[in-house]
């Protein structure tokens, strides 16, 4: 029964092939005999799909019925508003009918984390890309001419545009066209365009238009999340933090009013050893230290300071009267980046610390970050748990953790090479920063294998997310010279309040990764409970 079934709902989506497929000629301007094949095609499919119990998909269809009759009866014009609303309802018909596999939720419009338009003639190529791309979290509808986009502006809210650059022809109508879209869009979208021109003057009149990125075809959908990562991830920064060292309450009051003025986040500490706690909780861009302190000097505390290799890329600032040259110098050798003299001026304090505090978070991303992938380095990684774990702790909130690892990855690398290899792990670490928290850390703990920290989860949160993540990325081809391939992964979750120390964390979800390989792979295992009370 469940073989009739599968093999029902294939045969329902290969009708729902046939009429996007009769729909793109339709766009083309082959009307009349295509429009009484889809309005024949429709008149059938509506009872399978009431026989099949999807009554949602069947009054799409009847809704289709409705609104294709007139213009199969020649009352109604096929305009760029009546081409798009179809195409709207085709893909809304699409989604009715795609169920989600092992607990998948398909995104909505509304769910997408960015919306794109694109400009683009082949269905297939459409299709293609709007079936890895969403995998990504991006929801794409198409267009096949200038004045369907501009029709499509009036109410989908693109994030950018994918656009077929040779679409439009010459360069002066491509600036127009992009001229429109700015005034319908009533700001400035990011277009990111395919040509199959690679010249230069090509190029030279797609940046004039106003293009911020330039693919030439084939074109990789890997490639093209890249790119929209790139043009349409722009969080907003966190704000510059600054750790104060200060042992006079009212200087501490009068530096603080100044560079929070200034939009800059302030903690300020009396005592030295506070200052550590600090540098745990907050981990600063910059820390500015009196020379002198109540327990020790300034030179003294920076010294301690540098004895933790996580804290060797903060920049520290010593706050002081002016003294000898000779002086200052001690004090930056010691393990002080420079000295600020005082009184100054409000504006020069908080252009100064701002600029110390970039750089010093430009430094710190360097040397915490995995170079393939850009997320955390393994020795930070092992930090930040430590770090989150202890917040926990304090605020009894739970912690999941898990060991991410990729499956048979040395087969990938022997069959397809090592290029290939490294573009599944980038794919991979690109899915995890667009599917995870802003509040969740990733780190790429060495090889193929990954360490996920999730505060305020628990271990069954922990698993439900990575599942998800898990599903999406399965279904991703993965592109090399010689072929594509599906790629899988597996992870073990272990969680605090279960698990209390941050070593056993890392052993019991390893254990659970190692339990995920052992039963099949392409899995996640939560550890057992009790388990810990075994551990040797």
């Amino acid at each position: 029964m469940q073989d009739a079934n599968n093999i029902e709902m294939t045969s329902i989506r290969q009708t729902v092939t046939e009429l996007e497929r009769t729909w793109h000629a339709i766009r083309y301007g082959s009307e009349y005999g295509n429009l009484i094949r889809m309005v024949q095609l429709i008149e059938v499919f509506t009872k399978r799909l009431q026989a099949a119990g999807l009554e949602h998909a069947a009054k799409l269809v009847q809704n289709l019925s409705h609104k294709l009759a007139p213009a199969a009866a020649g009352q109604e014009h096929l305009g760029p508003e009546f081409l798009m609303h179809i195409a709207k309802d085709l893909e809304a018909l699409r989604s009715s009918i795609e169920e989600p596999a092992d607990g998948v939720i398909l995104l909505s419009d509304q769910d997408a984390r960015h919306q794109i338009l694109v400009l683009e003639q082949s269905y297939d190529i459409v299709n293609q890309l709007s079936r890895e791309m969403g995998l990504f979290g991006y929801r794409l509808r198409s267009v096949v001419d200038g004045d369907g986009l501009i029709a499509a502006l009036l109410d989908y809210p693109a994030n950018a545009i994918i656009m077929d650059l040779d679409a439009p022809g010459s360069a002066e109508a491509l600036t127009r066209l992009l001229v429109q879209v700015r005034d319908s869009a009533g700001r400035l979208l990011p277009v990111l365009g395919v040509s199959h021109n690679d010249d230069f003057q090509t190029r030279l009149n797609a940046v004039r238009a106003g293009v911020a990125s330039y693919l030439i075809p084939p074109v990789d959908p890997h490639d093209l999340v890249m790119e929209l990562d790139l043009l349409t991830h722009r969080r907003e920064p966190d704000r510059l933090h600054v750790l104060l060292v200060e042992p006079s309450v009212a200087r501490a009051n009068n530096y603080c009013g100044i560079l929070e003025d200034g939009g800059l986040e302030v903690t300020a500490v009396s005592q030295p050893e506070k200052a550590l706690t600090a540098l745990q909780e907050f981990s600063p861009d910059v820390i500015l230290m009196a020379m002198y302190l109540d327990e020790c000097t300034g030179a003294e505390l920076a010294r301690i300071i540098r004895q933790f290799p996580i804290h060797t890329s903060i920049p520290i600032v010593f706050l002081g009267p002016r003294t000898a040259m000779d002086q200052q110098l001690d004090a930056i050798g010691v393990g002080g980046d420079d000295f600020l003299s005082g009184p100054t001026h409000a504006s020069y304090l908080v252009r100064f610390v701002r600029i110390r505090a970039e750089r010093g978070r430009k430094l710190r991303s360097l040397m915490l970050t995995d170079n393939l992938t850009g997320l955390l380095n393994h020795t930070c990684t092992k930090e930040q748990l430590g770090k989150e774990l202890a917040r926990a702790i304090r605020r009894q909130t739970p912690l999941a953790f898990a060991m991410v690892d990729l499956d048979d990855f040395k087969a990938v690398n022997d069959t397809y090479g090592h290029p290939a290899g490294d573009r599944v792990i980038k794919t991979l670490a690109r899915l995890f920063k667009q599917r995870l928290r802003r509040s969740d850390y990733v780190g790429r703990y060495g090889g193929e294998e990954f360490a996920v920290i999730m505060p305020e989860s628990t271990a069954e949160d922990g698993k439900r997310t990575l599942d998800e993540i898990r599903i999406a990325f399965g279904r991703i081809s993965q592109i090399a010279l010689n072929g594509t391939f599906q790629a899988s992964f597996s992870a073990g979750v272990a969680a605090f309040p279960e698990i209390d120390d941050s070593t056993d964390l890392m052993y019991w979800a390893d254990q659970a990764l190692y339990k995920a390989k052992q039963t099949g792979r392409n899995r996640i295992v939560i550890y057992e409970v009790g388990a810990s009370k075994r551990k040797s």
